[in-house]
């Protein structure tokens, strides 16, 4: 050991330097020129020490070589589980002062085999050097250094295998804790970093040439706090062994996703004998390490905490399920958490109609195994789905939990799952989750793709996303097949009126319901049977035991698993069921509308005595009591006698009947069965388009139809919607042949309109397989020589009565009844968009006004060319004069090749009879057409209404257009004065027929007769006269299928104007307009009636007085003057919306009118 003192150190190089390495065994002795003077030369008596962790200061994941980089002095810690930063200060000066390493010849990058971690099993050494903590850019490795990044007091150390991200240099980590990958490792990121070895004299050392200290073997003392209790448990001295103060600054990660459905525990008298989260779905969150969520820490233990739509702050914690669009396809994201790339949830709170995402509930304590004892969850967060509860509910001295959410429609989360940032998810460190979107950016630490886990236990797994249902009632000697039971659609359900033992009238009506809703096809592997239970599909033999399984308990996620312990639970919630009684209605007798209310007094019961519920064997179940599929709802009349049947209606909207789950039951009436098979009702195809609009009368299966070629031995599923275009063809009225020209575009599927107990519609797309193409438009001559008819696609068994060989169609009700075999109707039952009126005017005698109004015909506000039912100042003509209708015409091509109607005729009416005004079609389809058809001929199209319109009305007028001289596409259709009876305030609703060159109405068939058989047939039956529509909404060819469906269900129409009378208004002067739009060039006409020759002035001015525009101003004649104005000042610019003044006055008049200008 020496003494250094009164020593210079003195580089003799020019701009060079030179220094004493003096840390080891020497001493300042003082007097000496070193460091603290000089930056070229001295003594240096410090050596590097490793700087531990300083949690004050802010993390450094900065590359340490960018120009603008600057150590923080935050010290050494783990960045990735793969990356621990280690940064160097100087010995003697402390913590604030860094010292680097040298690096000139990449003695950094040399010494990385030399430095070790805890594998988890032994000692082995790092593989990398990195001067960022992404591990992309190398501090050298080139044995010449000619690629060093220089001396570093910082820089980042890569491991070969990774550790837990919580883990630091004397801990692993939790015991549930994972690596990046989700992999739980053993690794211990201390450092074991000798000074020297027997072959190498310094494994580091500064640029000073100081070694650094040593820093191996298992630590002899600690000096240093790691776990912040207040003792020191790490070490970070050299000499005193490995470094084990690295601390953890590692990120934490979500590395598993998984989906569930919580065990049902039975009520046993207590709300709190159930666990708030009983029976619901759930998806779990999974992160690498203990972490807090918003206001849910993570040693916390919180339950049943609402979900929030915002997780924005610390005192939030996000977690409402919401979707990502209108599809499972589109995706669902947990609000501040996480987004899965399938699945959808439509959530609910009782009493209202409503989507409502905060529903849910987040806890941080729960099992993971199914009946396990719920712990807090470190690491873990579970949201349930719809299950949030909101205090009890007390009925009849009992109290229940008040579960206040349901699902409306759900499809289990599948595929990607990707967390979000989210500076509030932060692990013990303080340190924010690394989320899916930093990752990717990274080039060496991006997250492995992770997908909602797939793995099926008696706890996790699939969802339960079926409503529950009204259980129908089949027996065992039942010849309908299970299909015939689709939900809504059985003859008979189970439920009966009862009473108390010995009573002779009802009380109740008792209800079993299915905690799922079946397929009710060959998907379903068990199918039931009344008083027997649930049964292997293709048979009547009990399930699982030689017992029968009546009364019903089965439901949930996996209600028929093989495995005992993992089946769940059916039942209804009865803290959703109870209060549901205005939910309900009946009507004695079947086949009946329900409009009594059951007892709103009587709270519903849980349990069934019924004997339709029971089985027949000695063995069975109980009905059960609350939370089970059976209830009673009370009667209002308890006088009825106990043979009496009913009709049942339950209204989803007014309830709040859920199974555990929370799927709410949706809205039915228990109705009888009929046999009748689907039947055209009406079809539009508008001209010009590739649009076909098809009403069914009746409601369809487009879900799923069951399947069965005469050579299979099993049924299969197709979609009807697809299926359909594929059974149906147009054809040529005449020959019956396929058509030459139009036909259905078989590969798009149908896209369905609306559907009602009755009724359906559909839209179909067509194509052209002729020249023009035209994109598959509609062209008159279609409309008149084309049938739609139901196709020949082969036998098949019926799958109603399992016959084989049969012309089965792919238009099937929900029992399976299908369509017959060439049945067929009219490819369009109006030539819509065929005649487009343009405008009209009034005629009139008087040259003064016929000029003043037919000057204004294109554009202004005396001409008619807005049809609509809600006429505004573009659909008003004045009554008691002459009406001229300018009309163009259309066969559908874009120049009208394929042939315009020879003649067209018009019908008005200003009052038609109600019953003609579109009754039938409006009452099926919820519409309000106001389309009647005129009595040309005595036949009905009955599809529209149940009477045509008489021509004998008040008012009916017809008339025939004649051709314009300039061109043929237009025609003229004038109404003479002395044949109009109509009044002013009349509203005048008008259509067309379409004429041959006779004159004659052209004909079509709307419900052609078949004759023949498979091989082929003709077609008669009743012919009815064309009559020509419009759309009130513009169609386009790029509109969607469902848009433009909607567009012709709704909007088909006929033309209708409005009258005004001209009546004279006081002191000569008369406004026929006083509100005018100025931005669309309306006009007010002003008529003044002189007493005689002399002076006069039309003058428009505001509300001030401030002259606006003189309309006239000098001398007039006696007699009638009229004078425009349209809302513009004498230079022609717009005025302001608002109240204007015309005054009038000269010799004998002085009159003031008001003027009201609006604008769009």
């Amino acid at each position: 050991n020496c003494t250094i003192t009164y020593c210079t150190v003195t580089c003799t190089t020019s701009g060079g330097s030179a220094w004493v390495a003096a840390a080891e065994n020497c001493t300042n002795g003082g007097n000496n020129t070193d460091q603290t003077n000089s930056t070229a030369d001295g003594i240096a008596f410090s050596r590097p020490v490793i700087l531990a962790n300083d949690a004050s200061v802010a993390a450094d994941r900065g590359s340490v070589t960018d120009s603008g980089w600057t150590t923080n002095l935050s010290g050494t810690y783990t960045v990735y589980d793969d990356v621990i930063r280690v940064e160097f200060v100087d010995s003697l000066a402390g913590t604030t002062s860094p010292l680097k390493i040298e690096n000139s010849r990449n003695e950094i990058y040399k010494a990385v085999s030399r430095i070790q971690y805890y594998s988890g099993s032994s000692l082995v050494s790092f593989t990398g050097m990195y001067t960022d903590a992404d591990c992309t850019e190398s501090t050298g490795t080139a044995d010449d250094g000619s690629d060093s990044a220089g001396d570093l007091s910082v820089f980042y150390i890569k491991a070969g295998t990774a550790w837990n991200t919580d883990a630091t240099g004397i801990s692993a980590g939790g015991g549930e804790s994972t690596n990046r990958s989700g992999s739980t490792s053993s690794a211990v990121p201390y450092l074991n970093l000798p000074k020297a070895l027997s072959s190498v004299y310094a494994t580091l050392r500064d640029s000073h040439k100081n070694r650094i200290g040593d820093y191996t073997g298992t630590p002899s003392s600690y000096d240093f706090d790691m776990d912040g209790d207040g003792t020191d448990d790490a070490n970070t001295s050299a000499g005193a062994g490995r470094y084990t103060a690295v601390a953890d600054r590692a990120a934490p990660v979500l590395v598993a996703a998984y989906t569930g459905q919580e065990t049902h525990t039975a009520y046993s008298g207590t709300y709190d004998s159930q666990p708030e989260y009983d029976a619901h779905n759930f998806i779990e969150l999974k992160y690498s390490e203990a972490v807090d969520i918003g206001d849910l820490t993570y040693s916390g233990g919180a339950v049943n905490q609402q979900a929030e739509t915002s997780f924005a702050s610390a005192e939030e914690h996000g977690g409402a399920v919401i979707n990502n669009g209108s599809s499972a396809a589109e995706g669902l994201t947990v609000a501040g958490l996480a987004s899965v790339s399938s699945g959808y949830v439509v959530t609910g709170k009782r009493g209202s109609t409503s989507a409502d995402t905060t529903v849910s509930a987040l806890y941080r304590t729960f099992s993971l195994t199914a009946g396990g004892t719920d712990e807090i969850q470190t690491h873990r967060v579970r949201i349930s789905i719809a299950g949030y509860v909101d205090g009890t509910v007390s009925v009849s001295g009992s109290s229940y939990r008040n579960w206040i959410g349901y699902i409306d429609s759900t499809t289990a989360p599948t595929g990607t799952v990707t967390s979000l940032a989210n500076e509030y998810i932060t692990d013990t460190a303080g340190i924010s989750l690394d989320d899916s979107s930093a990752a990717a950016a990274t080039t060496n630490h991006k997250l492995n793709t992770l997908t909602v886990s797939d793995t099926e236990t008696e706890l996790y797994g699939t969802w339960d996303t079926s409503a529950p249902s009204f259980a129908p009632f089949r027996t065992t000697s039942s010849v309908d097949p299970w299909s015939s039971y689709s939900y809504g659609n059985a003859e008979y359900y189970e439920a009966i009126g009862n009473t108390s033992s010995g009573g002779t009238t009802l009380d109740r009506i008792e209800f079993h319901l299915f905690d799922n809703t079946p397929s009710y096809s060959s998907d379903d592997a068990y199918v039931w049977f009344s008083r027997r239970g649930w049964c292997a599909y293709g048979t009547s033999s009990s399930l699982y035991t030689s017992y029968s399984y009546a009364a019903d308990l089965f439901g949930g996620s996996r209600p028929f698993d093989d495995t005992e312990a993992a089946r769940t639970s059916g039942g209804i919630r009865y803290s959703s069921v109870y209060g549901s009684m205005s939910a309900f209605k009946y009507a004695a007798g079947t086949d009946a509308t329900p409009s009594i209310s059951f007892d709103t007094g009587t709270a519903i019961t849980g349990g069934a005595d019924g004997t339709v519920f029971s089985t027949t064997t000695d063995t069975y179940n109980s009905t059960g009591s609350v939370d089970g599929l059976y209830f009673a709802v009370y009667l209002s009349d308890t006088t009825l006698a106990r043979k009496s049947k009913f009709t049942i209606s339950y209204d989803a909207d007014t309830g709040f009947v859920t199974d555990l789950a929370g799927n709410r039951l949706k809205t039915a009436t228990i109705n009888t069965l009929d046999l009748t098979p689907p039947e055209f009702n009406m079809t539009i195809s508008p001209v010009g388009n590739n649009f076909l609009y098809v009403v069914f009368s009746k409601a369809l299966n487009l879900e799923e139809i069951s399947w069965k070629e005469d050579d299979s031995e099993s049924w299969t599923s197709r979609d009807p919607l697809e299926y359909i275009p594929k059974g149906l063809e147009l054809i040529d009225t005449g020959t019956g042949a396929p058509s030459s020209g139009i036909a259905i575009d078989e590969d798009t599927p149908a896209v369905k309109i609306f559907e009602n107990a009755d009724y359906t519609g559909l839209i179909l797309k067509l194509k052209r397989d002729t020249e023009p193409a035209n994109d598959g438009n509609v062209q008159l001559s279609d409309i008149e020589s084309v049938y739609l008819r139901v196709k020949n696609i082969g036998t098949s068994t019926d799958p109603v009565t399992g016959l084989s060989g049969t012309y089965v169609s792919y238009i099937q009700d929900s029992i399976g009844n299908f369509m017959t075999l060439y049945d067929a109707h009219a490819l369009s039952d109006f030539a819509v968009n065929v005649v487009n009126p343009q405008y009209a005017y009034n005629m009139d005698s008087d040259s003064n006004i016929s000029d003043v109004i037919s000057s204004y015909h294109n554009g202004g506000s005396w001409s008619v060319h807005d049809w609509s039912a809600d006429q505004s100042n573009y659909g008003t003509l004045m009554s008691g004069k002459g009406v001229y209708i300018y009309a163009g015409l259309s066969d559908g091509t874009s120049d009208n090749s394929d042939g315009l109607p020879a003649n067209v005729a018009a019908y008005f009416d200003p009052n038609p009879q109600s019953s003609s005004i579109s009754a039938t079609y409006n009452s099926n389809a919820s519409q309000s057409w106001r389309i009647w058809l005129p009595n040309v001929t005595n036949d009905i199209f009955e599809a529209l209404a149940p009477a045509n319109n008489p021509l004998s009305n008040t008012g009916f007028v017809s008339q025939d257009g004649e051709a314009d001289d300039d061109d043929e596409t237009y025609m003229d259709f004038t109404l003479d004065a002395a044949d109009l009876s109509w009044k002013s305030g009349d509203q005048v609703k008008f259509l067309f027929g379409i004429m041959d060159s006779s004159n004659q109405s052209v004909m079509i068939r709307h419900v052609p007769v078949f004759s023949g058989d498979s091989t082929g047939g003709t077609y008669s039956g009743t012919e009815y006269p064309l009559y020509a529509l419009r759309l009130t909404q513009s169609l386009s060819n790029s509109d969607t299928l469902a848009s433009a469906g909607k567009k012709i269900a709704s909007s088909l129409d006929l033309w209708s104007f409005k009258l005004k009378s001209l009546v004279s208004q006081r002191g000569g002067v008369t406004i026929l307009n006083n509100v005018i739009n100025a931005s669309r060039g309306e006009s007010t006409v002003v008529k003044v009636t002189m007493p005689s020759d002399g002076s006069l002035s039309v003058v428009v001015m505001t509300l001030d007085g401030d002259i606006v525009q003189y309309l006239q101003h000098g001398t007039a004649s006696s007699g009638d003057h009229y004078y425009t104005w349209n809302g513009t000042t004498k230079s022609g610019k717009r005025v302001a919306r608002g109240m204007y003044f015309v005054r009038v006055f000269g010799s004998g008049i002085d009159e003031t009118r008001k003027v009201m200008v609006v604008k769009d």
